[in-house]
């Protein structure tokens, strides 16, 4: 059938699909990445003397008890922020 070759961003998938349509294995892939970056922040400022553990991204497969998509935007936004204070602080090539 020729639904079943149609691309993810067609009109008819994501009608079929809502919002999973958006999510392609990249995305959950970004997802999972970040989730593990700040694990490793939250171990390495000290654990549960840090605070609280950082939660997953929400997809559309889990439950939205997580932060929102405007938190979401926010941390990345952080997260790019400090990476290129610190290529500065280095001396590195910077994209700007």
């Amino acid at each position: 059938m020729l639904v079943e070759h149609l691309p993810p961003d067609s009109a008819v998938i994501h009608s079929s699909l809502g919002e999973k349509a958006a999510w392609g294995v990249s995305e959950q892939l970004l997802a999972q990445v970040i989730h593990r970056l700040d694990l490793a922040r939250y171990q390495s400022a000290g654990g549960k003397k840090a605070g609280k553990a950082p939660q997953p991204i929400p997809t559309p497969w889990t439950r939205q008890t997580g932060p929102t998509p405007a938190h979401i935007v926010a941390r990345l936004r952080d997260f790019a922020d400090r990476t290129a204070h610190r290529r500065k602080a280095r001396g590195g090539i910077d994209g700007d």
